[in-house]
């Protein structure tokens, strides 16, 4: 079997590809923000006239990824387009109603976006 080799640097693989699809936890964020390295590799990969999508499994919308990244200093014009699992369910809940219309919230606050405009329901009580 042949081994993994470590690339470090996305500069000396870009060539080789049309744009690169990147991840938002743990790749361009850690803890609480995003990391600069992460922030100028973009910008790299932008110069390259490369397409950039981020793709994140995040509850968060889409403008509150772009929102944190804007405020990180990234030009929004670099993507071609951001796709968080929270912005597909948003999607999934404003337009089935598979589910019934009551909701009993686990998660945190930043997360209730998804339901804005919808025609869900928080209630107090699980039991409800």
């Amino acid at each position: 079997m042949k081994p993994i080799v470590p690339i470090v640097g996305i500069s000396k693989i870009i060539n080789a590809y049309d744009g690169v699809i990147c991840g938002f936890d743990g790749v361009l964020t850690k803890g609480s923000g995003v990391l600069d390295e992460a922030l100028e590799a973009l910008q790299k990969i932008a110069d390259s006239k490369k397409e950039i999508v981020i793709l994140s499994n995040s509850a968060l919308r889409v403008r509150q990824i772009a929102d944190i990244l804007q405020c990180s200093g990234l030009n929004l014009g670099l993507l071609k387009a951001i796709i968080t699992a929270g912005e597909i369910l948003h999607y999934k809940l404003k337009h089935t109603n598979r589910f019934g219309l009551k909701y009993y919230d686990i998660g945190q606050s930043q997360t209730q976006s998804i339901f804005d405009n919808t025609d869900y329901k928080s209630v107090p009580d699980l039991s409800q």
